[in-house]
């Protein structure tokens, strides 16, 4: 599958025809796809690769200092450290669709999950300094600068419609956004075959997913054209940024912009033999999401005359990513915050 790769550049330092251009792009990338690749972001290669430098050190560490930190197991506050198989992703398979699985597959993963470092409902679960000297310091300014480009990319989004700019990144004013640091240990490829998964398929809960993969690969995601079919997103440049829409934008634009389902799996190109190791994998993803009090229903100014809304539940950003977080984490009723 060939998603179109973006320059930002054309925006943040093109002519206004430029810009305009790749604001067009973008939509149009997001209506046919659901996801793009984003180059000259303004992320530099530099913190990239320190982003990646300080996730294998954290997951490097003993378990008993990783759980200085850990995520309770109930689903709030989503935050801090979540073991392996902790969180189970299969449960929210076709959530968006109205789909409620049963279904709670072993995923091979452990996570770190931070929010905005001034969130007064959920506190951030930090170890001490001493454990991992910097780690605190640069995963706060890395959250920081992934936010900014987040709101930007909303306002490319609403230019890309025909909206005043500020349209989209209004309603995501009070960020109640999240970093997750990803790793997929490295595991013999039968454990898959015998129907463990790296990462169920899913879509993701907010507005706009920013991802960084390593060159490990497994990262697939849904053919639009034909449902059910996944397709492989290969890990061409490590820095390239991979962003797709997540299901509060979707809702927003009555579904013109696609949330698209994707998972991850053993990398296309490991032989099919079930004795072969397949290696650790790093991934890091800022979870861009709408302010909590807003209403994540199909926007009146994207529903055609004449037809009814898509998504009209009344459903808070809030209220919404609870009801698929309370699932990942074995729950089905929690407070609401």
């Amino acid at each position: 599958m060939s998603i179109p790769s973006l320059d930002y550049r054309l925006f943040s330092h093109g002519d206004p025809a430029q810009r305009q251009q790749f604001c067009e792009d973008l939509v149009k990338t997001f209506a046919g796809y659901g996801f793009a690749k984003l180059r000259n972001h303004g992320l530099s290669d530099e913190r990239v690769d320190e982003a990646f430098s300080y996730s294998n050190k954290f997951f490097n560490l003993p378990l008993h200092i990783k759980q200085k930190a850990k995520h309770p197991e109930a689903p709030n506050p989503h935050r801090g450290y979540s073991g392996v198989g902790q969180e189970k992703i299969s449960a929210i398979t076709g959530f968006e669709k109205g789909e409620r699985s049963e279904v709670r597959a072993a995923e091979l993963r452990e996570s770190w999950d931070q929010g905005p470092a001034d969130d007064e409902l959920y506190a951030n679960r930090w170890m001490p300094d001493e454990d991992l000297p910097g780690y605190r310091s640069f995963m706060e300014s890395f959250f920081v600068e992934c936010q900014t480009l987040h709101q930007s990319l909303l306002q490319c989004i609403a230019t890309g419609l025909s909206l005043p700019s500020d349209e989209l990144s209004s309603r995501c004013a009070k960020c109640s956004a999240e970093l997750r640091l990803n790793h997929y240990p490295a595991t013999p490829a039968s454990s898959l075959a015998s129907g463990a998964c790296r990462i169920s398929p899913h879509s993701d809960f907010g507005t706009i997913t920013l991802l960084f993969q390593d060159s490990v690969g497994g990262l697939q995601v849904e053919d639009q054209q034909n449902p059910g079919v996944f397709l492989p997103v290969e890990p061409d440049d490590v820095h390239e940024m991979i962003i797709n829409v997540g299901d509060c934008l979707s809702r927003w634009t009555d579904g013109r912009l696609r949330s698209v389902n994707h998972r991850v799996v053993s990398p296309t190109r490991l032989p099919g033999d079930a004795d072969v190791m397949i290696p650790e994998r790093h991934s890091l993803a800022y979870f861009g999401k709408p302010s909590r009090d807003e209403v994540v229903d199909s926007l009146p100014l994207f529903v055609p005359e004449g037809c009814k809304p898509k998504f009209a539940d009344r459903w808070t950003a809030l209220e919404y990513n609870q009801s698929k977080l309370m699932r990942t984490y074995n729950v089905e009723t929690a407070a609401q915050g």
